[in-house]
């Protein structure tokens, strides 16, 4: 997502007078649904003013520059502040990122890529820029199709920070030899360098041509977001698979700080790291990477996860006797201590908010809180938190808490927050949205969510419509569940024929309109019959759990590629009085229990806000409550406008645009026009798959080449597709576009020929990829 894009030339003019922070405030509000903060308007007006002079003093005001402020990376709600598309003289496609800083002065930091600068308010330990901008360079080369390195139509990625306030000073630390690795790629430029940081950029795009790159960026594919399940293995094996950004990165360098330069031995020194945020910040990823880190530094470390849904999640995804000493659940971890009367080097606590007063089944009551008990007897202790995810009465991991205990105890304590988003399609905008939709806190999104990024949400009429969307992704592989919150009854048993019983039953007057059951417990006896996940781990791995519906304590932790929500009664909007309310005598989750009245608005605002951040790509919602549906939809004041057009419900476009979608120009005839005719298209890297009874795929490996081969044909007429194709096209979830293609065109694949009939872009486990389909 771009919040503002122009050429050099439109830029200048912005700036010069005076619209260019008008014009970003008010894309703030309307795109990312919240103000722009005092800070981000004095770099709009500051930074971009150095910025556009560096511009003029190069003559790239007068180029065909591209220039994109505030773009929004992919699968995240990071920004970039400032990137300038082009080529250079050799006419290679280029685009530098520029990280546009205030800083006057740094102090130095005793961890390996930060430094202290005044920021926010206050001295912060930050990440170094040369650091942060390489970061922001090597994410977008990896999720990104534009930037991947090896393409045809790859645009090469430049990267530089300017501090156009810093003089720097004999010995400065921003200049330290240990940046020195990162300076060399990625230098900075401070307020003397004006000139070198404008022959950088010059030497990459002094040709022009900008726009046509923006249109490349915008219009090219994003990779898949990586579901951190999916990834547990690897990462334990240090294998790199998540790229740490901004604050991520913060935390992960000062723990192992602590790591390196401690022995962790006894309980003489004590040091706690208390991070939190929200839901898809990223919280889980740090920690997992912390946990493999610390090992490979030779001290113990233990993974608690008050969650067990999330932390047998990950346990299944590694050898069984690793996955025992390495993953715990928190009060059984301090038992063993206890017991042993030893203390333990390092611990890893995820998913604190989770941690309770309330003992597992069959066990007593300790003398102290699970907080007190992990601290006191661990040397090192990271505890990742979000209050906002307190979801029973006796929860007790709450930020404030931890920082009590910590303070109490003496113990030198380290206080991060983390902000960007990575799940919800990286959509700040909705997250704000949710926020004030829900009365958890106020946003600049009182007036409605314009719905203008990436995620896919829908408030749907019918229970059975999202039941029915969940389980065609799921059948496309694409991972989804139906998920609602605790309202109603959980049987105990299954039927006699070892069935799962429909307790989620929802009725229009008197007439059952749908029926699910639950996800299977652990504790059922008797032989289950087919189609039953084993257990609550496996509901949420195993395909066949989009049958079912899971609640908040077997999703909270774990993520979907879509998630259909059923709001309960139990949580209600009342129209009349403008408020939500919340009756828990409507839910069934024993452990609240029913003297929780006073505490249970907030435990279900918590309830949903967490189940309706499950989804990576999509959100689909229903509310039993005909109020409640009403207010949602009333919420959502345009997204109708923009639904058509953003998520495929018109298939058919023309072969242009199956290729512009995937970063390609216009289909012309080559060479002002001249028409070769081959006797018909190589295709030599392929798959070739069913479509059905009649129709085969033949998937495209190398779509550029495919591509170019059609511009031979850009004089041709094209044929129409045969209506029985057609119908099936339109009537198959996985195709998003299709084409019709140039007359009597065939292709070879080497073994056999065959007549294309139409192009199709399709999605294959998770991936958008272009097809050929031929009659088999």
């Amino acid at each position: 997502m771009i919040i503002y894009k122009s050429t050099a030339y439109e830029f200048d003019l912005d700036v010069r007078y005076n619209k260019i922070s008008d014009k970003l405030e008010s894309e703030f509000k309307r795109v990312l649904g919240r103000d722009v903060s005092d800070s981000e308007r004095r770099s709009f007006s500051n930074s971009l003013s150095k910025m556009n002079e560096v511009l003029i003093n190069e003559d790239l005001v007068k180029k065909d520059c591209g220039v994109l402020i505030e773009y929004q990376l992919p699968s995240s709600s990071m920004r970039l502040d400032f990137m300038i598309t082009g080529k250079d003289k050799f006419m290679n496609k280029n685009a530098v990122i520029v990280e546009l800083k205030q800083w006057e002065k740094v102090e130095e930091c005793n961890t390996s890529r930060q430094v202290y600068t005044y920021t926010g308010g206050r001295m912060r330990e930050v990440n170094h820029p040369a650091v942060q901008v390489g970061t922001y360079k090597t994410y977008l080369e990896d999720y990104h199709s534009a930037f991947h390195k090896g393409m045809e139509e790859t645009i090469k990625l430049f990267a530089c920070s300017y501090l156009h306030n810093y003089k720097p000073i004999v010995g400065d630390k921003l200049l330290d030899m240990k940046f020195k690795s990162y300076l060399e790629e990625y230098p900075i430029f401070t307020a003397d360098k004006t000139n070198q940081i404008g022959q950088f950029i010059k030497n990459n795009v002094e040709k022009g041509d900008g726009i046509e790159l923006i249109n490349i960026i915008e219009k090219s594919i994003s990779k898949p977001s990586k579901k951190l399940i999916e990834h547990v293995n690897n990462i334990i094996d240090s294998k790199s698979e998540f790229i740490l950004v901004d604050e991520q990165l913060v935390v992960f360098d000062r723990v192992m700080q602590l790591v390196r330069d401690n022995a962790l031995i006894g309980t003489d020194e004590r040091f706690v790291v208390i991070v939190k945020g929200g839901p898809g910040t990223g919280k889980s990823v740090v920690g997992l990477n912390l946990l493999s880190k610390i090992l490979e530094a030779g001290k113990e470390c233990v993974y608690l996860a008050a969650n067990a849904a999330f932390k047998n999640g990950m346990m299944n995804k590694i050898d069984k006797d690793r996955a025992k000493v390495l993953f715990k659940h928190p009060y059984f971890y301090n038992k063993e201590l206890t017991i042993s009367d030893t203390t333990f080097q390092s611990v890893i606590v995820d998913e604190a908010h989770r941690l309770s007063t309330t003992p597992p089944p069959m066990q007593k009551s300790l003398d102290h809180t699970l907080v007190e008990e992990i601290i006191s007897k661990t040397a090192l202790s990271v505890f990742f938190t979000d209050d906002n995810q307190m979801i029973r009465p006796k929860d007790i991991g709450s930020y404030s808490h931890v920082k009590e205990v910590a303070e109490t105890m003496g113990c030198e304590i380290y206080e991060y927050e983390l902000d960007a988003q990575f799940r919800c399609a990286g959509s700040e905008g909705y997250l704000n949205w949710l926020d004030d939709v829900l009365g958890i806190k106020d946003t600049a999104n009182a007036s409605g969510w314009e719905n203008l990024d990436n995620l896919e949400f829908y408030i749907v009429d019918n229970p059975n419509d999202l039941k029915m969307k969940m389980q065609m992704y799921q059948s496309i592989g694409l991972t989804s569940r139906v998920v609602a919150g605790y309202a109603w009854p959980w049987s105990k048993e299954l039927t006699v024929g070892g069935k799962l019983i429909n307790d989620v039953n929802i009725y229009e007057g008197s007439d059952l309109i749908f029926e699910m059951p639950w996800n299977p417990q652990d504790s059922y006896k008797g032989k289950r019959a087919k189609g039953i996940p084993k257990n609550t781990v496996e509901w949420a791995i195993d395909p066949i759990g989009v049958n079912q519906v899971g609640c908040i304590h077997t999703c909270q932790g774990l993520e979907f590629d879509y998630v259909g929500v059923i709001i309960g009664e139990e949580f209600k909007y009342n129209i009349s009085t403008s408020s939500w309310e919340a009756d828990v005598n409507k839910c069934f989750d024993t452990k609240i229990g029913k003297n929780s009245q006073k505490e249970f608005l907030r435990l279900a605002k918590n309830t949903y806000k967490t189940l309706l951040t499950r989804g990576i790509k999509g959100v689909y919602v229903y509310a039993v409550d005909k109020g409640t549906q009403d207010y949602l939809k009333s919420r959502l004041n345009i997204v109708k406008e923009i639904d058509d057009s953003r998520f495929y419900h018109t298939k058919k476009i023309s072969l242009d645009e199956i290729f512009t979608k995937i970063g390609s120009t216009r289909m012309v005839a080559e060479d002002g026009g001249i028409f070769i005719e081959p006797e018909s298209i190589k295709i030599s890297k392929y798959n070739i798959t069913p479509l059905n009874d009649i129709y085969m795929y033949c998937d495209i490996v190398e779509e550029h080449f495919l591509y170019d081969s059609l511009k031979l044909y850009a004089k041709r007429t094209v044929n129409d597709i045969d209506l029985d194709l057609k119908t099936v096209l339109e009537s198959m979830p996985q195709v998003r576009n299709y084409s019709e293609v140039y007359q009597d065109l065939m292709a070879d694949v080497g073994f056999m020929k065959f007549q294309i009939l139409a192009i199709v872009k399709r999605v294959l486990k998770d991936e958008n990829i272009i097809s050929v389909v031929f009659v088999k």
